[in-house]
């Protein structure tokens, strides 16, 4: 077997992956795996590439077992990562193995489908929405176009058709496709493009019964985090000031990347902001341990030669804004890791939020109203998924949020 430096092999690979046309941004998200790969390789005291040593890297830092199941688009990255830098070292071409070609529509659906697109951003959904809900559409028109049918023409039998078509995805994704062909139906039909409202012929499905539960912490779980954050550095300043916002708020991970210096009012203890996925104003109060931890990440740790005005900021030498959630997903995850937490618990970010609100389901002093309002949702079945919780993970979760902050010992 050939002995190469795990530094070379990193850098013929990035040339090859250049050369085979990824985009710019694919190859950042490269270069960052690559980064963290080659950090590893030097704990380890390891100078040659081992696959071996690959893939207990993902394993030990990702927790992510190459070789076990389908994966979400971050850990698949992750996993591609690692089969390039072998592909390239036992000589085979790298290819570029997901693409996805946007389904060509006539000039008339086209149309159609801007003018829809247009309409649901005017309504405020958030971007992430209208690009599922584009996706979505613009298969079905296809389907449409491919089967020589019209939208003027639609039936029940047609819509019907192309639902059974969709064999192979799971009930929760089916429900999701429901409620958008519903809304599609609603819009053609108050523009007059269909003759009939189709939107209540549609079937309703409810959430399956054995659909997966929310991930939780408890409490001495949460505690270890928050204990094991080095809060004398500028980093630990700002991750425990981070943490302590998202469990004590329930905001969302994207909010939180996008909370801005002026939407905490240290004054009178409140966080006002505009969501980034119903675009309504929520007001949350601020405990006083956030209050305390924000306001000394702020003050003592913040870059303060900046004009950017988001609060939670990078700690490399080019200050820039964290701007998406997988960056907080993947801070947790790594203080989880270092304390061998159960690694077959989700540690994302939301996680958090589902730990606060099946807290507040589970406290008899906390009216539904309250937990409707916190959590940003203003209908109080869409709060279904968050009390799923088992009742065994119900009994283990006790934690008290006035006590809530890292100083208590474990137990």
């Amino acid at each position: 077997m050939k002995e190469i430096l795990i530094t070379t092999l990193v850098e013929e690979t990035m040339d090859e992956v250049k050369k085979f046309g990824y985009c710019q941004k694919s190859c950042k998200i490269f270069e960052y795996h690559f980064k963290n790969l080659l950090k590893y390789y030097k704990q380890k005291g390891i100078q040659n590439y081992s696959y071996d040593v690959s893939v207990n890297f993902l394993m030990e830092v990702w927790n992510i077992d190459i070789n076990k199941g389908h994966f979400n688009y971050w850990k698949s990255r992750k996993c591609r990562t690692i089969k390039m830098l072998d592909d390239v070292y036992n000589g085979r071409d790298i290819k570029i193995r997901y693409s996805y070609t946007e389904p060509i529509l006539s000039e008339q659906n086209k149309k159609m489908l801007d003018d829809y697109i247009n309409y649901n951003n005017k309504i405020g959904l958030s971007n992430k929405n209208v690009k599922g809900i584009k996706n979505f559409i613009r298969r079905f028109l296809k389907y449409l176009e491919d089967n020589n049918l019209n939208v003027s023409n639609l039936n029940n039998l047609i819509i019907n058709k192309y639902l059974f078509s969709m064999d192979k995805i799971n009930k929760i994704t089916l429900k999701n496709y429901i409620f958008m062909l519903k809304m599609f139906l609603k819009y053609l039909y108050d523009k007059n493009i269909i003759n009939e409202n189709l939107e209540n012929k549609l079937p309703t499905l409810k959430r399956p019964k054995n659909s997966s539960l929310p991930s939780v912490w408890n409490f001495s779980e949460l505690n270890q985090v928050l204990n094991s954050i080095d809060k004398a550095s500028e980093k630990g300043k700002r991750d425990y000031a981070l943490i302590m916002l998202a469990i004590t708020t329930a905001l969302r991970g994207c909010d939180i990347v996008n909370l801005k210096l002026n939407n905490i009012d240290f004054e009178n203890n409140i966080i006002t902001i505009i969501q980034e996925k119903t675009k309504k104003e929520i007001i949350i109060p601020l405990m006083d341990k956030t209050k305390i931890a924000l306001m000394d990440y702020i003050n003592n740790a913040r870059p303060n030669n900046t004009n950017y005005q988001y609060v939670f900021l990078s700690c490399k030498p080019i200050i820039k804004p964290i701007m998406n959630t997988s960056a907080l997903s993947s801070m947790l995850a790594k203080y989880s890791n270092k304390l061998n937490l159960n690694k077959k618990q989700k540690r994302g970010i939301h996680s958090l939020r589902h730990t606060t609100l099946n807290y507040l389901f589970n406290d008899n002093e906390t009216s539904l109203t309250t937990i409707t309002e916190i959590s940003g949702h203003y209908n109080a079945d869409s709060l279904n998924a968050y009390i799923k919780t088992d009742k065994k993970r119900l009994s283990e979760f006790t934690l008290s949020l006035k006590d809530f902050g890292g100083d208590i010992t474990n137990e």
